[in-house]
């Protein structure tokens, strides 16, 4: 009679697979900040080849009026928002969702914006001569049509951004909700043509002289 060898598989018991189970969870746990953290400098990235985009845009368009900003700010569903979608469609290729309807241009809407149905980038208000301070000539302010050809600090001033909703100003720049990227940190373009982060802090602990350069657009 010949004898067979009998081969027996070692299941796994309930205690062990729960082990196995946590040391997955905790891992995964490990991982998560990371990955978010990836996540996110990712839609901060795009968020910035978007404005990059913007400003070529913008670049264009004061070519083409010679320097001149909008003398006015267009209308969106009866309301006064500041986005450059309304200001910059003549230079925009694909003109998806420019009509103000559900459906947007992805150039205009920030991957980090959480709202749906938004354009995430807004305006420097201090480009409209409808501005209170730029309606007198006070304090040196620049009155009328602004003209970008003549202001004094191109890689300071700030003219579209990250913005809660509607326009960003000096009243404007500290909205939690603007600092959508890591760290509680937002995008600008900056009227040179380049595009940085900052932090929300950041912000709020510069000198209030230095801070107005970036928001108020001097012309002196």
């Amino acid at each position: 009679m010949k004898s067979s060898n009998r081969t027996w598989k070692r299941s796994f018991t309930l205690i062990e697979l729960l082990v196995v189970i946590a040391i997955i969870a905790i891992l995964a746990a490990m991982l998560m900040p990371a990955l978010q953290q990836a996540r996110m400098k990712a839609q901060e990235t795009n968020c910035k080849n978007n404005l990059k985009q913007i400003g070529t845009m913008w670049s264009l368009y004061w070519n083409d009026s010679k320097g001149l900003c909008p003398d006015n700010w267009p209308k969106v569903s009866g309301k006064s928002p500041y986005w450059p979608a309304q200001i910059l469609k003549d230079y925009v290729n694909d003109k998806t969702g420019l009509s103000g309807n559900a459906k947007y241009d992805t150039l205009f809407r920030c991957p980090g914006e959480p709202q749906v149905n938004s354009w995430s980038y807004a305006v420097n208000f201090w480009m409209f001569p409808v501005h209170e301070k730029r309606t007198t000539p006070t304090k040196g302010y620049p009155t009328g049509i602004l003209n970008v050809f003549n202001l004094k600090f191109p890689t300071l001033h700030v003219i579209t951004a990250d913005c809660e909703k509607g326009s960003v100003t000096l009243e404007t720049w500290n909205k939690p909700k603007r600092y959508r990227h890591s760290q509680q940190s937002a995008n600008q373009h900056y009227l040179d043509g380049h595009v940085d982060n900052r932090l929300m802090m950041e912000w709020a602990n510069m000198n209030g002289v230095v801070r107005n350069r970036y928001w108020v657009l001097y012309q002196l």
